[in-house]
């Protein structure tokens, strides 16, 4: 009997169809990168919506029907090598920075943007516009959304349960506080991303993990201190100047360093004839 899924696929590649699968069926199966039984289930009734035979298994058919979904949408090899042009770096620098900061896949199982509110953002954005009397009223009101300090913290959809708490507060200051996609871009650099609107810097976010992908790079692309450190290769003040000076507590730069190593050796690696 044929394989659920062809061995010769990789496991990153099984784990983009299953994310696929994951929107397609509304569903949240563990991206494991290892199409087992559940997953062959899940793929039997996506088959029937897309009008195909219910096989369970990902053939060509499925395949065609599948593959320009899931190369619009998810993050691809060479898109690392567009978006290192726009920067001025090798796409082996731009990957290994990548590597280190970003937080799984850009999309959750229902297929919107990764999110991560912070609500101690929001209280300073608040802050900025309302008497000391007003945000201690919201702060005894919502906890949870709005907080001189952070945590609260959910996942997935539950995010977006705390993110529209907040935009019924304040939308703009809510966008402004949270993080977006799978680089957990944070809203409040939406202008040095090229947007003037935050509003659409979010529907950017929105769109795919490639343009996920060019946020970030235009990010670095506009803020002087990162272009000049990831064009250099300079770990340690690329680290510092993204994160801030507690780069050193979690090692970012020995991380980036060891990504760009293994990137750039495979790279050397030659191709057999």
């Amino acid at each position: 009997m044929p394989e659920a899924m062809p061995a010769y696929y990789t496991r990153e590649y099984i784990r983009q169809v299953q994310m696929a699968l994951n929107e397609k069926s509304k569903m949240n199966l563990p991206l494991t990168g290892i199409f087992s039984k559940g997953w062959s289930e899940m793929l039997k009734g996506v088959q029937i919506n897309m009008g195909l035979l219910p096989t369970g298994r990902y053939d060509n058919e499925t395949r065609d029907e599948l593959e320009p979904f899931i190369q619009k949408k998810y993050l691809q090899a060479h898109d690392y090598a567009d978006a290192a042009k726009v920067i001025g770096c090798t796409p082996e620098a731009l990957q290994a920075v990548c590597m280190t900061f970003m937080v799984g896949t850009g999309f959750i199982s229902n297929g919107r943007c990764r999110i991560v509110f912070n609500r101690e953002k929001f209280y300073k954005e608040l802050a900025k516009q309302r008497s000391d009397e007003q945000i201690a009223e919201l702060v005894r009101k919502n906890p949870t959304i709005v907080s001189a300090s952070g945590g609260g913290y959910l996942s997935d959809e539950y995010e977006y349960v705390r993110f529209a708490a907040a935009v019924s507060i304040d939308s703009y200051a809510a966008m402004i506080a949270t993080n977006w996609g799978m680089f957990q871009t944070p809203g409040t650099n939406y202008r040095y991303c090229g947007y003037s609107k935050i509003t659409e810097f979010t529907l950017e976010m929105q769109h795919s993990e490639r343009r996920q992908l060019r946020v970030l790079a235009d990010f670095i692309k506009h803020t002087p201190s990162l272009k000049k450190a990831l064009i250099a290769e300079n770990w340690e003040n690329f680290c510092q100047s993204y994160v801030g000076a507690a780069f050193q507590q979690y090692d970012y730069h020995i991380r980036v360093a060891r990504h760009h190593r293994e990137l750039s050796r495979k790279k050397k690696v030659p191709i057999p004839a």
